[in-house]
Order: structure tokens, then sequence, then C-alpha cells
């Protein structure tokens, strides 16, 4: 059995690599720089959080009886990537084959009654009371019309440019939105806009050759957050462009949110010159 995760992945830690090792599981990691790879774990990501995280339930074993259920789901559902073939079944058939391949402790056995417990948990989620229910239950939700985007990566080259065109285009059709990115791009959709910050020609006058990269995304950084901001919430990706986040939201009274796509330094497989990630 083996795992594959982007290098990016925040459960590369010390903890994950023991169980991988005390379960035989061969943990392999992507190339830094394949965003094709990183891509289908962020959209198979996405896809639990749109159809299983979203619905509020009231306990951590209504949420272990869920997962369960969509995965059974999934494994049966035929996939157009695997030429009309489920999963489970691409899986089973060369097992049929080669019966002394097949792990007897695999995992749970199977239950034909998790789906009905699935969808019964989902039936009684509507009655589930919501964390930001007032006292009459009545939920206060401000109505947001526009989010910002500040990433260094647009269009996408590595996981956070992956990530960030899969949010805004779904965004886009629910609120519209601005990217600020590295790069020289300007794009302009229907509910959405792109905008590149070039690099810094000064960075590298005089600059340490270690520090030219943080110093040109603070440079560019600083230049997101100065420029005239109408969104009702910033929302940052990777080290890069954060300091713009927390200074635009300063700026202009705006909410402000962070994704870290790594916090594992081991997790960058990259060269030494590429920079510190947090830790």
């Amino acid at each position: 059995m083996s795992a594959v995760l982007p290098t990016s992945c925040v459960v590369t830690a010390d903890g994950f690599e023991a169980a991988c090792q005390s379960l035989g599981v061969e943990h392999r990691k992507t190339r830094p720089y394949t965003p094709r790879t990183n891509g289908m774990v962020e959209r198979f990501n996405g896809r639990v959080q749109r159809e299983v995280l979203g619905i509020t339930i009231a306990s951590h074993q209504d949420l272990e009886t869920l997962l369960r259920g969509f995965n059974q789901a999934y494994n049966a559902r035929r996939q157009r990537v695997l030429k009309g073939l489920s999963p489970e079944r691409v899986v089973h058939e060369p097992l049929r084959a080669l019966p002394a391949r097949a792990n007897p402790s695999h995992g749970p056995p199977f239950d034909p009654c998790i789906l009905p417990k699935a969808l019964q948990v989902i039936a009684h989620a509507k009655d589930v009371s919501h964390p930001d229910s007032t006292s009459d239950g009545i939920r206060e939700v401000r109505k947001m019309n526009k989010v910002a985007l500040f990433s260094k990566e647009y269009p996408p080259y590595g996981g956070a440019g992956v990530h960030v065109e899969y949010l805004s285009q779904a965004l886009a059709k629910r609120i519209a939105v601005e990217v600020r990115c590295f790069g020289d791009q300007e794009i302009t959709g229907a509910n959405y806009s792109v905008h590149g910050y070039p690099e810094w020609t000064e960075a590298k006058e005089n600059t340490d050759a270690r520090f030219v990269s943080a110093v040109d995304a603070l440079a560019r950084s600083l230049r997101m957050a100065k420029n005239r901001l109408d969104a009702d919430v910033v929302h940052c990706h990777t080290w890069y462009a954060d300091m713009g986040g927390v200074l635009a939201s300063k700026l202009w009274s705006v909410p402000y949110v962070l994704t870290i796509h790594s916090l594992d330094r081991s997790a960058l497989g990259r060269s030494s010159n590429s920079g510190t990630p947090i830790t």
C-alpha cells in the first residue's frame, strides 16, 4: 500500500511518517512544482468539503459515519477518468486474479448499512442547532458581495496556484472575486478580475542574496495592500502574500483569512535557496 501526498501537505510531520512505517505503508511524495498531481489532491479535498464538511452535525461519531458513507459511495461511483469503472472495481479485479496480494486485515469489513446510516445523519442535520444561531433561532449571516484573494501563484504552477484557481472559479459563481498575485497578469471576467504585481527591480540592489526573495515578496505585498480595496474579506495564500493581507485588513477594515499550504519544513522538498516555510 502506498500514500501519495503533495509536497506542500501539512501531514508530512514525524507522526505521520512513524504511522506509515508502523502500518507498512510506503509514503511517496510528489516532485516539487507538479501542479497536476497536487491538483488531484486539492480537487478531491474540495469534493469532500463541498459534499460532506458543509453539513452541520451533532457529534464526531456522526461525522465518522458520514465520512464512511461518502467513502463507500465514492468508491462505488463510476469515474470518467477510470474509463467508466468504479475505483472499487479497478482495485478488486486485479486482486481476483492474484488473491495472494490482497490484505485480509485491510480496513473495516464491508458494512451494507453504512449508506443508510449516513443518509440518516444528513436527514437529521437540519435539526442540529448552529453555533452562530441567535436566541430566537435566526442565524446572523453577514452578506458578502466581494472577496479579494492575495496569492503568489496565478495562473497555477504549484499547489497554491491550483488552490486559488479553483477557489476563485467557485466563488465567482456566487460573488465578485478579485485576485491579486505575483506577475504581470491582467484578466477580466464576468464576475472576477486578476491583477499581477511584477518583480520589484530594486530588490536585488545591495541586498544579500539570501534575502532577495523575501524583500521582493514584501514589496509586492505592500503594493497589494495599498491599492484601494472594496472587498468584504481578504483571503491570502502562503507566506509570500500574507503580509499584504494583514496590512490590507488594517488599512481597509476588512476580515483577514490566511491559508498556509505548508507548516512542515521538510515538506518543501526544494533546494536551500527556495526560502524558508513558516513553522
